[in-house]
């Protein structure tokens, strides 16, 4: 059965490898998103949020992001505030509040303070949070992590606080092969007073390239004390270390052997930049084609497409578009996703579709240009461990690389001591976001990244 559930994934791993090529050094500062929700059944888009990137450091950081909303009289009204600070260089704190329409002020909902060591790594995450609204924040939360001597995370702990002292809820700890590759992640819980194996990931390399090949993903049958298969991805990369086709397997433990679930083809341009995605389900023997996407790309406009197979006349048939207008390397509006309604013959909305206005201030914030690496392939979308290789990086001065979402907050940061074999460890939420790769003095490398979750 086709569903339309895989294919906002596919539109961020588009987006993600695409949209490199539009993007620039960060030159602008922006000040405002105006957020529109899609009419389902029409063309047309109703005001729906509002975001204010109130205040910036002299860096080009936000320290300060208002959003507001529609209240139940369609007028504008505060509903959320996030208030940043900056140590070194790296995120300090967030503070998240909420709107309080009855005493017309904000309210503290949650904070989130950062530590790090002196290469830049994060040594601990601590949540605080209102019990209702008004009330004083409490601890909630916290994760430290530990790292090897090359910068690689070897350990995650998660505690919650009880009331009075913070006991341990479940630990993360990474292990890797003589090139620092992640070889396994070991997930445990503290239960009755002890750990307790649940999950647990495992990497295999190709031989020479070191091109990750295998990721199997197995749970701990604690009845039985052994690990029981779950599902694995298997790679195939081209010569510049991207990948060409992602293949899901589940474990069939009456048949003991893995059996496809879903394929993923992946095809480029001359320019190394993803122009074709297809992915088809395993029906009975065979791959069944379900979406595939590809985009065009004129005066600025960046136009998505997916086309879903039709069985029926073995043909693709138009399914959604996503569109994004640009200028001068600013996005100004993206609208998506659109749905192709065959009787009427044009493209319209869902309960999904938004349309977002991005306005920006002509104020540089960071004028530097970027150096020209010799070859950077990381691959796109991008899994959370694999290792990767760039080009022409400064073998006598750290490097350090970090990502930020959509909204500009930075959520993971790494300073390596010498160049080489780089990787991102550690998990993130799946999603698009911006990789940026900088020595001590100048900006090398900037590109959307998609990850994995």
């Amino acid at each position: 059965m086709q569903t339309r559930t895989s294919l906002p994934l596919l539109v961020g791993l588009m987006l993600g490898s695409l949209l490199p090529v539009l993007l620039p050094a960060q030159q602008w500062q922006r000040d405002s998103i105006y957020v529109r929700g899609g009419v389902p059944g029409t063309t047309n888009f109703t005001g729906a949020e509002r975001v204010y990137f109130q205040e910036y450091d002299d860096d080009g950081r936000p320290l300060t992001i208002l959003t507001q909303r529609r209240n139940n009289m369609g007028d504008w009204e505060n509903w959320r505030r996030r208030a940043y600070t900056y140590t070194d260089g790296e995120l300090a704190s967030l503070l998240i509040q909420f709107w309080r329409p009855a005493v017309q002020s904000f309210a503290d909902r949650t904070e989130r303070t950062y530590t790090y060591d002196g290469e830049g790594n994060m040594l601990s995450k601590l949540t605080k949070r209102a019990p209702t609204p008004g009330m004083p924040l409490e601890n909630h939360r916290q994760w430290t992590y530990t790292y090897d001597n090359a910068g690689n995370p070897t350990s995650r702990l998660l505690q919650r606080w009880d009331g009075t002292q913070w006991t341990d809820v479940s630990r993360l700890t990474t292990s890797y092969n003589a090139t620092g590759q992640p070889t396994q992640q070991l997930q445990e819980r503290w239960i009755d007073g002890s750990w307790a194996n649940t999950r647990r990931r495992g990497w295999l390399y190709e031989d020479g390239t070191g091109l990750v090949t295998t990721v199997q993903e197995q749970t701990f049958d604690a009845d039985e004390q052994s690990w029981i298969n779950q599902t694995r991805m298997l790679y195939q990369n081209n010569s510049l270390g991207s990948w060409t086709n992602i293949v899901k397997q589940r474990w069939d433990a009456e048949q003991m052997s893995w059996a496809n679930v879903e394929r993923e083809e992946l095809q480029y341009n001359t320019g190394l930049q993803l122009e074709n995605r297809t992915l088809s389900e395993w029906q009975g023997d065979a791959w069944q084609p379900l979406y595939q996407l590809y985009y065009f790309l004129a005066g600025g406009v960046f136009n998505l497409f997916g086309d879903s197979w039709n069985t029926n006349e073995n043909q693709w048939d138009l399914f959604a578009r996503h569109q994004a207008v640009y200028e001068d390397g600013r996005i100004l509006q993206d609208r998506g996703w659109q749905y192709w309604n065959e009787e009427q013959e044009k493209w319209l909305n869902q309960q999904v579709s938004l349309q977002r206005q991005h306005y920006w201030s002509d104020v540089m914030v960071d004028t530097e240009k970027i150096a020209q690496l010799g070859s950077c392939p990381i691959p796109n979308p991008y899994r959370m461990g694999t290792p990767f290789f760039c080009e022409g990086l400064p073998a006598d001065q750290p490097v350090e690389l970090w990502l930020t979402d959509m909204m500009g907050k930075t959520v993971y940061s790494k300073r390596l001591s010498t160049a080489g074999t780089l990787q991102m460890d550690g998990t993130l939420p799946g999603g698009l976001y911006v990789l940026s790769i900088q020595s001590r003095t100048q900006r090398l490398h900037t590109q959307k990244l998609i990850i994995l979750p």
